[in-house]
C-alpha cells in the first residue's frame, strides 16, 4: 500500500486553481491549469524512492543504564539519483517506558545517499525494552507529494542497567563519569588498618607500636610501618524485591534506589580489594552471585538483576538468610536493602537478620519513604491532614524502634530516603571498615 500526503505547497496550488476557476468560468483555462498541477503530482510521485530504494538502521547501544540520557541515531540510506533533492523525516516507536525526545527528527543529508538524525531517550525503569518500527516521510524533489514508509530494524533491544555507568554490547562499566557524579575519589585508606603498606619516616603523633625498630637502627633514625586497611574482605548485597519495595517516587521504586547505592558501594569495595557478591530474594531466591574480587564482578552483578523488579508478595525471610547462611561461610559484611512495615512483617525480618548477625556483620538499609517523612513533619492546613499526620508519626515510630532494637543487638544500620547521596551509604562502608569490623 502506497501512504501519499499532500504537502501545503501543493494544497496552495489545489486552492489557486478555485481561484482559476472563479475568474475563467469557460473551463478550458481550469483544464489546463489542473492538467498542469497533475503533471506535477506524477512526476514527483515518480521522483520519489519506492521502499525497496531505501535501507534503515537504528543505531544504539546494546546496554544503557537507569538514570544516563542515552542518544540514538536513525540512518537512512538510499540508492536513487538526486538524493540531496529528498527532504526526510522519521519518527521512532519508542517503548512504553522509555521516555524520547523529540516526537519526529529530521534526517539530514551526509552524503554518499545517506541521510542521519538523532534524539535522545530516558529509561524510566531497568529491564528489556524493545522498539518498533521506523516510520519515515520522505517529501519529493518538486515539493508536491510527502510519501510515507515503515521499517523494522533488527536491532529493537535495549537491556536497561541499574546504576549510571554501563555502556556498550558487554556491559562495559564505565566508572569515571560515575564517579565524578557521585564525588567518588579512590583512596588506599592508609594507616587505618592492620595490612602492611610501606616504611615512611616517624612524626611524633605515631603509635609507638608503629615504630620498626630494625629499620631504624640500620637508618640511625626512627622509621614507622605504614598500614592500610585489610583487602579481601567479603561484601554480599542483598536485596529484597517484594511488595514493601515496591512504593515508588516519581519514575524510580524503592529498589531501584537500593540497587543503585549498593552497586556503588559494591563498586568502591571492588576498587578497595574486597570481595563483592549479591543475592536477590522474594519468596524465594531469585539470583545468587558468590563473592569474587574481579572488576568484572559488578557487571556480573548488574547483569544477574537488571530485569528484577519488585512484586505484590510476601517476602520469605528466614528461606533467604538461611540460604545464605548455607553459602557463604566466610564472615561477610552482610548489606540487606529492604524496609520495616507493619509489626507482623517487621518482627519475622528482624528475627532473621538476628540469625544472620551470629555469622556475620549485617548492614542494615532502611530503604525509608520521604512522603511519609515530609507528612509528619508538615503543618496541619485541613481536618484530613490531621490522620494523615497521626498515621505516619505512628509508621515512622514503629520503623525507628525496630531500628533500634537492631542497633542495641550489634546490627549496622542506616536508613536511606529516595534522593539521599548514594555516598552515604558508601562512607558507613569505610567506616565499618576503619573500625576493624570485620
Amino acid at each position: 500500500m502506497i501512504n501519499l500526503l499532500l504537502t501545503p505547497y501543493s494544497l496552495g496550488l489545489l486552492f489557486l486553481g478555485v481561484v482559476v476557476l472563479y475568474f475563467f468560468p469557460s473551463g478550458g483555462v481550469f483544464a489546463a491549469y489542473n492538467g498542469g498541477l497533475l503533471v506535477l503530482l506524477l512526476a514527483d510521485f515518480a521522483l520519489l524512492p519506492s521502499g525497496r530504494d531505501i535501507s534503515v538502521k537504528r543505531g544504539m547501544e546494546e546496554i544503557v543504564s537507569l538514570g544516563d540520557e542515552e542518544r540514538i541515531t536513525v540512518t537512512a540510506r538510499l540508492t536513487k539519483t538526486g538524493n540531496r533533492r529528498f527532504r526526510i523525516w522519521g519518527r521512532d516507536e519508542i517503548p512504553p517506558r522509555v521516555k524520547g525526545q523529540p516526537r519526529e527528527i529530521e534526517l539530514h543529508y551526509r552524503g554518499g545517499g545517506r541521510f542521519e538524525g538523532e534524539y535522545g531517550i530516558y529509561p524510566l525503569c531497568r529491564g528489556d525494552h524493545y522498539f518498533g518500527k521506523i516510520n519515515l516521510r520522505c517529501r519529493g524533489p518538486l515539493g508536491m507529494l510527502k510519501r510515507q514508509y515503515s521499517f523494522s530494524p533488527e536491532n529493537s533491544l535495549v537491556k536497561v542497567y541499574p546504576l549510571p555507568g554501563f555502556r556498550g554490547k558487554g556491559g562495559m562499566f564505565v566508572p569515571p563519569s560515575l564517579m565524578k557524579q557521585a564525588g567518588l575519589r579512590t583512596s588506599r585508606m592508609v594507616s587505618l588498618g592492620t595490612e602492611f603498606e610501606s616504611l615512611r619516616e616517624y612524626v611524633p603523633d605515631d603509635d609507638y607500636r608503629q615504630i620498626n625498630w630494625k629499620a631504624s637502627a640500620r637508618c640511625n633514625h626512627l622509621v614507622s610501618n605504614q598500614y592500610q586497611v585489610e583487602k579481601s574482605q567479603n561484601l554480599v548485597l542483598v536485596f529484597d524485591a517484594g511488595r514493601i519495595m515496591m512504593t515508588e517516587t516519581g519514575s524510580w521504586n524503592k529498589l531501584d534506589y537500593a540497587l543503585n547505592s549498593g552497586l556503588l558501594m559494591g563498586y568502591h569495595a571492588l576498587v578497595h580489594g574486597d570481595r563483592l557478591g549479591a543475592m536477590a530474594y522474594a519468596d524465594k531466591v531469585e539470583a545468587y552471585l558468590p563473592p569474587d574480587a574481579r572488576r568484572s564482578q559488578i557487571r556480573r552483578i548488574a547483569h544477574s538483576l537488571y530485569r528484577l523488579q519488585p512484586r505484590r508478595i510476601e517476602p520469605d525471610y528466614s528461606s533467604a538468610f538461611v540460604y545464605l547462611s548455607r553459602r557463604q561461610n566466610k564472615r561477610s559484611l552482610v548489606c540487606v536493602f529492604t524496609d520495616l512495615v507493619d509489626s507482623k512483617a517487621s518482627t519475622e525480618l528482624i528475627e532473621n537478620v538476628q540469625f544472620l548477625s551470629r555469622k556475620h556483620l549485617v548492614l542494615f538499609v532502611v530503604m525509608g519513604d520521604r512522603y511519609l517523612v515530609e507528612t509528619a513533619g508538615g503543618d496541619i492546613k485541613k481536618t484530613s491532614d490531621v490522620y494523615r499526620k497521626a498515621v505516619a508519626e505512628e509508621y515512622l515510630l514503629e520503623r525507628e524502634q525496630g531500628m533500634a532494637y537492631l542497633r542495641n543487638r550489634g546490627v549496622e544500620v542506616v536508613e536511606m530516603l529516595p534522593g539521599d547521596d548514594p555516598m552515604k551509604l558508601v562512607g558507613r562502608y569505610l567506616e565499618i571498615k576503619s573500625r576493624f569490623r570485620l
